[in-house]
């Protein structure tokens, strides 16, 4: 009997040590699976989070260019250019489609008549402010009747001439002929303009379009500081009494490049020697 309850004891015992071993086994084995699943989760977690990360920052990215795509369109297309300087002629073609761009030549251009043939020693005779300077600014761009103009700044290195009431022995500001405005603004409140004229054009699509008028031949006085700035240019003035302003001696006749004691002659597009003693003398 005691033999009996002993060998009862012992396979109580071996079932016990059986279902704790099963245990055992059962949470070892559901602690791999959890482990396998934290290798396979989180990895997977990060790559989807850093690639969230990524899309959103690309999206921001994307969002910041577009809006600054579309202030700069917003600013090439609604600007009425009787504004502060940096727009230009380039600008416009480089950035406006063709058909939205229209040329209008100046009365003078067409006519192209003076009252002394515009050459250096006329146009030194002639003004009232002779200066070498250095391209600063378009300060703004305007309409008078079909003609489009330029208030332009120089900074100047050498007064040669002057008669005038201006101080012009470090800047000079004044008006010259050619510019670009947007359509609304050139045919806004101008009489000059043929009635009828852009009649295809909604009033509301005018803003999205531009008269250019060129700054001389093949537009060699649309100026940019960073191309400009650096290159000498002896301007011949006039001062309008009327109007109290400063404007070029015969249209773009009136500015031209200096180089190696060379002055720009529009005539034969490119340089001649400076015959004028005092204009020699001031560019050396």
């Amino acid at each position: 009997m005691e033999n009996s309850g002993n060998k009862d004891k012992i396979k109580c015992r071996m079932k016990e040590i059986v279902a704790l071993s099963n245990i055992k086994e059962e949470i070892v084995a559901e602690d791999l699976k959890k482990r396998k699943m934290y290798n396979i989760v989180l990895p997977t977690c990060a790559i989807f989070i850093l690639g969230g990360c990524i899309l959103t920052n690309n999206y921001k990215s994307s969002i910041v260019k577009k809006a600054e795509n579309n202030e700069m369109i917003e600013y090439s297309q609604n600007n009425n250019m009787v504004q502060k300087e940096n727009i230009n002629i380039s600008q416009v073609l480089t950035n406006i489609d063709d058909e939205k761009v229209f040329y209008e030549k100046t009365k003078t251009s067409e006519e192209l008549s003076f009252e002394y043939e515009p050459t250096i020693e006329n146009l030194y005779k002639n003004a009232d402010i002779v200066v070498i300077g250095t391209y600063n600014s378009d300060e703004k761009m305007y309409k008078d009747g079909t003609n489009i103009y330029t208030k332009t700044k120089f900074d100047v290195s050498k007064i040669i001439k002057n008669t005038t009431k201006f101080d012009v022995s470090k800047e000079v500001v004044f008006d010259r002929q050619g510019g670009v405005l947007t359509l609304d603004e050139y045919l806004k409140n101008n009489m000059a303009i043929k009635k009828g004229e852009f009649k295809d054009i909604k009033e509301e699509d005018r803003k999205d379009y531009y008269i250019i008028q060129e700054y001389g031949p093949e537009n060699i006085l649309d100026f940019t500081k960073e191309k400009d700035n650096l290159n000498k240019y002896i301007i011949f003035l006039n001062y309008i009494e009327e109007e109290d302003k400063l404007m070029l001696n015969s249209t773009y006749y009136g500015i031209r490049e200096i180089k190696e004691n060379k002055v720009y002659d529009y005539d034969i597009s490119g340089f001649t020697q400076i015959e004028n003693k005092d204009i020699y003398q001031a560019i050396n």
